[in-house]
């Protein structure tokens, strides 16, 4: 049986409420895709799958102007389509092309860096999203939260028609190499745990790798060839061979997601918790994994990003359990200037407090966006403060 903090983990990744977590009713959440762009944990974020029927497009969901669109928040974030649960978004390199995904709702996809967004596919209890470099190839990942599990779903054209891959697994997140061809995902598993899952074919077809977990979280190089991912109730694994053999890495946290630089040597991983019951920490590594230092202040981290280079981080932090809010936050140096104690004048806070869910970045890391469950997206574009 899985503990309470397990449990509320799991029903933030499920968007569920839970009853006894914690001494109390767990609030509605929703969990945080990890997310990238063109080299940034490999242009990817969570899922992958591989065959059956297409799904077409759905009508168009408004930007600017429409629904909330184009007010502007905080300094320079811009507040983008319709107010949903929103849990996963991606982008590709140059930050044009993104996909965002709405809990039990649609795949949205824009070719404007969020001015407008298009529904997609079917209504799913999506999870996770990642994007190619060109934004041309994507996956998408829905679990319902049932024990059979959900499926991955991967487009070759945009996110325009949408294809049925692989087996049934209770998804949580998925990674793409910059081409598209090397997919990574993972799945939180039953008590006992989950798996992670290669495809080296688009996600067509798909190898179980590593020991049991109860995986949250996968990040990849650009090339497919690094991989990290992070564990609930668990620590961090990386693999320099494509995922073929594994290494544990840093201590036991409950993570929430991870991501990469293009070359798989800067990792940045969030948790929400550790096993006292504090807020967590942001933590990063300059040698793939090997060595990992504690950075910022404590928070209920959900979703971090990182350019390509790995020197622009944006850290998004969701609803505690006490209920209270999160922010944005960011650094420009590869988080070095976060001090351990994280105060507001050590962080960069970029904007206004919401529930954030998932962010994702362009390569160069001048456009970011994040989205909100039981809100709306926004995006940011120019230099990071």
């Amino acid at each position: 049986m899985l503990g309470n903090r397990s449990m509320m983990a799991l029903a933030g990744l499920l968007g569920i409420g839970v009853v006894g977590c914690g001494g109390g009713h767990g609030k509605q959440d929703a969990g945080a895709g990890n997310s990238g762009a063109g080299g940034v944990g490999g242009a990817g974020s969570t899922g992958g799958v591989g065959g059956i029927g297409t799904v077409g497009s759905t009508g168009d969901m408004g930007g600017a102007g429409g629904n909330g669109g184009g007010s502007v928040v905080g300094a320079t974030w811009t507040q983008r389509g319709t107010k949903q649960n929103w849990v996963s978004v991606a982008s590709s390199a140059d930050g044009t092309k993104l996909v965002a995904l709405a809990r039990y709702g649609y795949i949205y996809t824009s070719a404007d860096s969020g001015a407008t967004w298009t529904a997609r596919g079917t209504s799913q209890a999506w999870m996770s999203v990642a994007s190619s470099a060109d934004g041309v190839k994507l996956v998408a990942l829905e679990y319902d939260g049932k024990a059979y599990g959900g499926h991955a779903y991967t487009s070759a054209d945009s996110g325009v028609t949408w294809t049925q891959q692989g087996i049934a697994q209770p998804w949580t997140s998925v990674a793409s190499s910059t081409d598209g061809s090397k997919l990574v995902a993972v799945d939180y598993g039953s008590s006992d745990g989950g798996h992670t899952y290669t495809s080296t074919d688009s996600g067509v077809t798909w190898a179980q790798r590593g020991s049991a977990q109860q995986l949250t979280s996968v990040a990849s190089s650009a090339d497919g060839s690094k991989l990290v991912t992070v564990a609930s109730q668990g620590s961090i694994h990386t693999s320099a061979d494509s995922g073929v053999t594994w290494t544990d890495r840093g201590t036991s946290q409950y993570w929430t997601s991870v991501a990469s630089s293009a070359d798989g040597s800067k990792l940045v991983a969030v948790a929400n918790s550790d096993f006292s019951g504090a807020h967590g920490y942001i933590y990063t590594s300059s040698d793939s994994g090997a060595s990992w230092a504690q950075t910022s202040a404590q928070q209920w981290w959900m979703s971090v990003a990182s350019s390509a280079d790995g020197s622009k981080l944006v850290a998004v932090s969701g609803d505690d359990p006490s209920g209270s809010h999160g922010y944005v936050y960011a650094s420009s140096d590869s988080g070095a200037s976060w001090a351990q104690t994280g105060t507001q004048q050590n962080w960069t806070y970029t904007g206004t407090q919401e529930d954030w869910r998932a962010v994702a970045s362009s390569a160069d890391g001048t456009k970011v966006v994040a989205v909100v469950f039981g809100g709306y997206i926004y995006t940011w574009n120019g230099p990071l403060p």
